[in-house]
């Protein structure tokens, strides 16, 4: 396959996908050792988890970077455009960057001779390591694809790893038990390295607690040598003696605040910050962060009391947050726009989000893993109150000029259910100067 065109690569990652997921260390091994194993060379951090991952990733990047390291940052999925996933202080890559690398990952399989069959996930991962490699990060901070043991990004030898809170999903890859699930994440546990554990539930925290004593990996447990205490909007983070109080994130919701505990915890931990980090420096990184998508608040621009949330909550943990956030802010009516994809447990997130609403108009993102709208719409439905209405779109662009017609003075609309959702109505929103952004 010949790249000329950042088109020929987007064709070309469309053809890795028939391939789906094929878990394994094989492929991605065979093809690092093509380029020289550049993530070698390179300090790291890994994430897993189930929840937060992207959150405390791009906490964790903000901080370094503006303590003056250069960081990069690995994340999936995107949400508008496919560069997103990988940047370099905050800056995402050019196209013409990437078709740089995904050349130069592509000369070294046909180099090799590496048979055809290697996924999506193995081709954008290599990428990214040949990003970071070339580009002399001091530091990158990787979030996991799926699971851990088996991930892709599970060929670093990290300095530190971070493991946020795990919930059930991609039960037909991880196991159908929260311990089963516990086990996949902690598989990044490296010997003798450190690892960050995030708020979980008691099952998967044994998991995890055991995994780290096996490897001789110090822990940090949240709510056992790290915590936060809540005021409102602020809060206050503890860990022995230190003491840093009256921190605020951009990021909205109280499970943020726990998020940003996690960054904090972890780069406490990390030598190499080691005289480098201070407290001024974390307080203004985390006012600063941006992670679009989660929990991200607009206003309308003729009425300011009409806001909109958009948050990907793609699994039964994250609607449950999603939940506890929306009953936080003050509103009229509740509006809830929803597309889920087909594999995962729509009825386990109806349940837990929309017997609140109001109205739900439920549309399906562009994606080959949604459903029909109908086939959405009746698995929903029985989660709905006795006083909601229900609209049907078969996109999204159909479908959020539906949701935003009903919005009256002081209501809120939520749009979630699936990143690739909540990507499609940011795409929409950017273009609609009836939309600004705000904050909590």
């Amino acid at each position: 396959m010949e790249f000329n065109t950042y088109q020929d690569l987007e064709a070309y990652l469309k053809h890795l996908e028939k391939f789906g997921m094929i878990f394994g260390l094989g492929n991605i091994q065979a093809i690092l050792a093509s380029l020289g194993n550049p993530h070698h060379t390179f300090k790291s951090i890994h994430i897993a988890g189930s929840n937060g991952k992207g959150s405390v990733a791009a906490m964790i990047q903000q901080i370094l970077s503006d303590s003056g390291f250069r960081c990069g940052l690995y994340t999936s999925p995107h949400l508008q455009r496919f560069t997103e996933r990988f940047k370099i202080d905050g800056k995402e890559i050019t196209k013409a960057g990437l078709l740089k690398h995904a050349v130069h990952v592509m000369s070294g399989i046909k180099k090799d001779g590496i048979p055809e069959g290697f996924t999506y996930f193995d081709f954008t991962t290599a990428m990214a390591f040949d990003y970071f490699a070339q580009e002399n990060v001091d530091m990158a901070v990787i979030e996991t694809g799926l699971g851990g043991r088996l991930d892709s990004t599970n060929v670093l030898k990290p300095e530190i790893c971070v493991i946020t809170p795990i919930s059930m999903e991609h039960t037909q890859f991880l196991g159908d038990t929260l311990e089963a699930i516990a086990s996949e994440k902690a598989g990044i546990i490296k010997i003798n390295t450190p690892v960050v554990i995030g708020k979980q539930p008691q099952p998967a925290l044994r998991v995890l607690i055991k995994k780290a004593k096996q490897m001789s990996a110090h822990e940090f447990v949240f709510d056992r040598d790290f915590s936060v205490t809540i005021h409102g909007d602020t809060f206050d983070y503890q860990q022995g003696d230190l003491r840093l109080k009256g921190l605020k994130t951009s990021l909205l919701g109280k499970h943020q605040k726990e998020n940003a505990a996690i960054a904090i915890c972890t780069l406490l931990a990390l030598k190499e910050c080691a005289g480098t980090l201070s407290g001024d420096t974390i307080r203004t990184s985390l006012r600063h962060v941006h992670w679009p998508g989660r929990g991200e608040l607009f206003e309308n621009t003729s009425d300011s009391s009409i806001r909109l949330m958009l948050d990907g909550a793609h699994n039964p943990g994250g609607a449950e947050i999603l939940t506890h956030t929306i009953t936080t802010l003050k509103f009229n009516k509740l509006h809830i726009m929803i597309g889920i994809l087909g594999d995962k447990d729509i009825e386990a997130i109806a349940e837990r989000l929309l017997s609140l609403a109001d109205h739900v108009t439920v549309a399906v993102p562009q994606n080959e893993r949604a459903p029909k709208v109908e086939s959405l719409a009746r698995r929903i439905r029985p989660f709905l109150s006795n006083k909601a209405s229900l609209n049907m779109a078969g996109s999204i662009p159909e479908g959020f000029p539906m949701a935003t017609a009903a919005l009256r003075e002081g209501d809120l609309l939520v749009i979630t259910g699936s990143l690739y959702t909540v990507g499609e109505a940011l795409d929409i929103i950017e273009r609609d100067k009836a939309w600004k952004k705000t904050t909590y």
